[in-house]
Order: C-alpha cells, then sequence, then structure tokens
C-alpha cells in the first residue's frame, strides 16, 4: 500500500475558499440585521398607535 500525502488545497484555493464564505457570512449578517430592523420599526409603530389610541381616549373624557 503506497503512502499518499494528503493534498492541502494551493493559497488560491484557500484564498477563494475564504473569500466565498466570507461573502456568505456577509449576506447573512446583512438578512439579520434587515428583519432585526424590520420587526423592531414594526414593535415601535404598534407603540405609538397604542399612545395614540390612549391620548384620543383621554381627549374624548
Amino acid at each position: 500500500m503506497a503512502h499518499k500525502r494528503i493534498q492541502t488545497p494551493s493559497a488560491q484555493t484557500a484564498g477563494i475558499a475564504t473569500l466565498i464564505l466570507g461573502l456568505i457570512g456577509l449576506a447573512a449578517g446583512i438578512w439579520y440585521y434587515r428583519e432585526q430592523a424590520a420587526t423592531r420599526s414594526q414593535r415601535l409603530r404598534r407603540q405609538a398607535n397604542r399612545q395614540l389610541r390612549r391620548a384620543e381616549r383621554k381627549l374624548r373624557r
């Protein structure tokens, strides 16, 4: 049985792989941030509506 050396990827291949993984990570980070921002704005909008309704109710009395 001939002993074969495990091939290590060339520096170029490693660089490309790192770049691709970095881009995937960046895309995931952007998506996550946008999701969080959307839920935050929804929450703020609901809160503002609730305060408006409360204020209108107080004015009517």
